[in-house]
């Protein structure tokens, strides 16, 4: 489905559900001592439910509240989207250019072109999907300007 730290302004944007699910972190005073500081590896993932659309996400609060938990106050934070029809971006959080970057989307791939992989009727199913050819196409969104959008974007920011 954005982080603030670096000039202090910068937000990555995905679409998923605000639901926060929390891995254990190792904690910096439980890591091996040693001459170099300790590290302190977590894994938290984000879900955002989204409608279809274009919609921008600011997900900075919840990063900010993670690194206060694990204690982190320097480093590295990988911010990836595990989907192929979802991006993540670092940009202002800015009303007009968040209407600036939809319009700017819909253009770059726009959802009512033709494209081969909204063709459902020509595509094939796995031979073990569940339920056959009728049980994906009935699931299956046209999206794929979605795909093209996340390709051109990017699914990962490293702040």
């Amino acid at each position: 489905m954005h982080v603030t730290a670096l000039r202090r302004q910068c937000r990555p944007y995905t679409a998923a559900r605000q639901h926060l699910q929390r891995s254990r972190a190792i904690p910096a005073s439980a890591a091996p001592k040693s001459t170099h500081s300790a590290q302190v590896f977590d894994y938290t993932q984000l879900e955002i439910e989204t409608k279809p659309g274009i919609a921008l996400f600011d997900i900075t609060p919840q990063i900010r509240q993670r690194l206060q938990e694990t204690g982190v106050v320097e480093g590295c934070v990988v911010v990836l989207s595990r989907h192929t029809t979802t991006a993540v971006a670092i940009n202002e959080h800015e009303t007009r250019l968040l209407d600036d970057i939809r319009q700017f989307l819909r253009k770059l791939a726009p959802p009512g072109d033709a494209y081969l992989h909204n063709d459902l009727h020509l595509r094939e199913a796995p031979a073990d999907w569940p339920g056959g050819w009728e049980a994906l196409a009935a699931q299956e969104p046209e999206n794929a300007h979605s795909h093209l959008l996340s390709m051109v974007m990017g699914n990962s920011e490293t702040v």
